[in-house]
């Protein structure tokens, strides 16, 4: 089992320790590029593994993941003038109505219960 942790050097470089638990400990260090190349990012002074995301729409902040909400709304918003089309006067109804249920749901996309595991909608065919 490896357990990983983030530590800034006396020498003010960040560096990825990583404890591996096999026969006995062994330490192992890293370099911040190796770590880079390996899915860390450093944000705001911190090394992070960018592979813990939950989700695309998830920021670090605060020494954690938390949602954020203008990136969710961003890409609802986008969907939806993506489709503004099928709203027109001049567009059949039955096109119009087929794509009711579905900018709807893009509405209420910040409603769900989670925002790390959203569902978005698909589109009618």
């Amino acid at each position: 089992m490896e357990k990983t942790y983030f530590a800034k050097g006396l020498d003010n470089k960040h560096y990825v320790v990583n404890l591996e638990e096999s026969e006995g400990e062994r330490l192992v260090l890293m370099s911040t590029q190796d770590a880079l190349d390996q899915g860390m990012a450093l944000v705001d002074g911190d090394l992070v593994d960018m592979r813990t995301r939950p989700s695309e729409f998830c920021a670090y902040a605060n020494g954690g993941w938390v949602v954020d909400m203008s990136a969710v709304r961003a890409r609802r918003n986008y969907l939806l003038a993506q489709s503004d089309w099928t709203q027109l006067s001049d567009v059949p109804q039955s096109v119009r109505a087929s794509w009711a249920p579905y900018r709807q749901a893009l509405r209420d996309v910040p409603a769900q219960p989670s925002m790390t595991n959203i569902a978005w909608p698909e589109p009618p065919a």
